[in-house]
């Protein structure tokens, strides 16, 4: 059976067909438009820029006296001109952005009031300031008469040790003076004896009686 032309050439195209790839169909050109706006043009790439220390405190949210203590720690570059010290903003930008992420860094510390609360021992309990104060000034009036009382027991030690010095002294005194009296009686020397009183009278008696024998004599 002979085959039919019209079915070989449909065959071998289709076998051409899928052998190879198929071409992606060509893009068109575009055309330019006047009605349509013009595109912004690409900035050209700017060199540092410096700014003062307001402006960059303002770009970082952050009061001026950080930048200046940035600047003057030598974190951030710097130069002086007639509008007063300038700063590289994009040094100032990446130090703020630093600190931000140390301080999210940076574990949260507890509350004063928790680590106070485990500071605390078991079996402890809270006492008013007040009440505190007034036992504290308690215990100090009871150290001070303690120490007087110590003082005044001290004193009475020594005041009764010099007695009983002071009684043998006494003792050992009297005990020489009746031993040395008798011979000290002896070997003093006399002396002179006093008339009486019951003279005295005697002699004023023969006086008077003598003048008035005189006068007697005389009339």
């Amino acid at each position: 059976m002979k085959r039919d032309p019209a079915f070989v050439w449909e065959t071998e195209a289709l076998r051409r067909r899928v052998g190879r790839r198929s071409a992606p169909p060509p893009v068109p050109p575009v055309e330019p438009h006047d009605d349509l706006p013009d595109a912004p043009e690409t900035p050209a790439p700017q060199g540092p820029r410096w700014v003062t220390i307001s402006e960059a405190a303002a770009a970082i949210g952050s009061p001026e006296t950080t930048v200046s203590a940035w600047i003057d720690g030598g974190r951030v570059p710097a130069q002086t001109s007639e509008h007063g010290r300038l700063v590289l903003l994009s040094s100032v930008v990446d130090r703020a952005a630093e600190m931000r992420q140390a301080q999210a860094a940076t574990p949260a510390t507890p509350p004063a009031a928790s680590v106070v609360q485990n500071e605390i021992p078991a079996g402890s309990m809270i006492v008013p300031r007040d009440a505190w104060d007034r036992m504290l000034d308690q215990l100090g009036n009871l150290h001070e008469a303690g120490q007087q009382l110590a003082d005044a027991r001290e004193r009475a030690v020594q005041a009764e040790t010099e007695a009983g010095f002071l009684r043998e002294r006494l003792s050992e005194l009297r005990d020489q003076l009746e031993q040395g009296t008798p011979s000290t009686a002896s070997t003093s020397p006399a002396m002179p004896s006093v008339p009486s009183a019951s003279q005295q009278p005697v002699r004023r008696q023969g006086f008077l009686g003598l003048v008035a024998r005189g006068l007697r004599r005389r009339s």
